[in-house]
């Protein structure tokens, strides 16, 4: 069986240093595919033979021992994995002496045989996963490519029809606390029918689904407060974590959508001031928007007054005024309460932006201008992660 041809050695040495004999691993037929004596792979050891024909524990003393080809003095053990004999398990030396190690290295190989095949599948599924999402990220629209994808899900246990919400969690995840992450991934959503996989060493993309539909309440409630719990469970391994969610939908070519507004959303909580932890694209319409404006849709005049900006010592603070300025409905006294200065001194700053740059945040058209020109620049001059 490849499974005990992939893992025999290491199940030698392991045990080996376990109980401090000498071990062996057999396939089916018998032959030595693991050895603390490297020099025996490949050969028959014939009491293994009766072992696996009966499914049995076989002892063989010295004088046993002589009348089997490649057999010395020890006990054998019949390994399980899936209820079927895959091979054996035998121990080297007094069988009176190492029978008391039999049961518990027999536990511990075929401990590690599903161990070992669960990380492989997981491996495999992993891959599978990941191939589904970059198709339906880069779905054309085309109903032959359309026929395929939702073929190829099928395949692999995964119903396209059912709502899901895009989740993208953007997080550098040390390597050492990954196992962990996926475990906290898993717990937070179905897996049944949730598709998962890494995008890049610090994205991993999930299309979650839920009881119910995720179309509104109480499905996209739930994803919401599941992904907060996730953030916080998260945060504890890598505190620079931050989750953005695409709409809840049906289809595959909502779904791409729901793709697209994730990775847009996530990079958008990363880039808030202060940094969101997780956000929904439905909590920040206006920011997408922002995001897909192109550097051209922008007059001379309107990147002028934003080189000027940037030229000021105090760049960020007129930025964060004009942030504020929009934000608290251009109001002087709810501007000045939350940037923390008297009202005097917001009019100052406001009359010395115009002098700056010729625009006047009183006026509704300039006020708009500038926030969306500050806002371009937050979301899109930066490098994408």
């Amino acid at each position: 069986m490849e499974k005990i041809r992939d893992l025999s050695q290491e199940l030698v040495e392991l045990s080996g240093r376990l109980i401090g004999e000498k071990v062996l691993i057999t396939d089916t037929s018998g032959i030595i595919v693991g050895c603390s004596d490297e020099e025996r792979i490949g050969e028959l050891h014939e009491a293994s033979l009766a072992v696996l024909q009966t499914g049995h524990v076989g002892t063989h003393d010295r004088d046993a021992a002589r009348s089997l080809q490649g057999t010395f003095a020890g006990v054998t053990l019949p390994l399980e994995f899936d209820g079927r004999l895959v091979g054996t398990v035998g121990i080297t030396g007094d069988p009176a002496r190492v029978a008391q190690y039999g049961q518990l290295i027999r536990a511990f190989a075929e401990m590690l045989l599903r161990y070992r095949a669960g990380q492989k599948q997981r491996v495999i599924r992993d891959q599978e996963s990941l191939s589904l999402l970059r198709e339906i990220l880069y779905f054309s629209g085309a109903e032959e490519q359309k026929a395929h994808i939702i073929a190829r899900a099928s395949t692999i246990g995964y119903d396209l029809t059912i709502p899901r919400a895009a989740v993208l969690i953007d997080a550098d995840i040390p390597a050492e606390h990954m196992d962990a992450a996926q475990d906290a991934i898993d717990q937070a959503f179905d897996f049944q029918q949730s598709v998962a996989a890494a995008l890049s060493p610090r994205q991993i993309l999930v299309l979650a689904a839920a009881g119910g539909g995720l179309h509104g309440e109480p499905g996209m409630e739930q994803l919401r407060e599941r992904c907060r719990a996730l953030q916080s469970t998260l945060c504890a391994l890598q505190p620079d974590c931050v989750i953005g969610v695409g709409s809840g939908c049906a289809g595959l070519a909502a779904l791409q959508t729901s793709c697209e507004e994730a990775l847009v959303t996530a990079r958008i909580a990363r880039r808030s001031i202060p940094a969101a932890p997780v956000l929904f694209s439905e909590d920040v319409v206006l920011e997408r928007m922002i995001s897909a404006i192109p550097d051209k849709a922008y007059s001379r005049a309107a990147t002028h007054a934003m080189e000027v900006i940037q030229e000021q010592r105090d760049a960020e603070e007129i930025k964060h005024m004009i942030r504020a300025w929009c934000q608290q409905s251009f109001s002087v006294s709810n501007t000045a309460r939350a940037l923390f200065i008297h009202k005097n001194t917001l009019l100052y700053r406001v009359d010395r932006l115009q002098r700056l740059t010729g625009y006047d945040l009183r006026s509704f058209r300039d006020a708009i201008t500038l926030y969306l020109m500050i806002s371009m620049q937050q979301y899109q001059e930066s490098s994408p992660e």
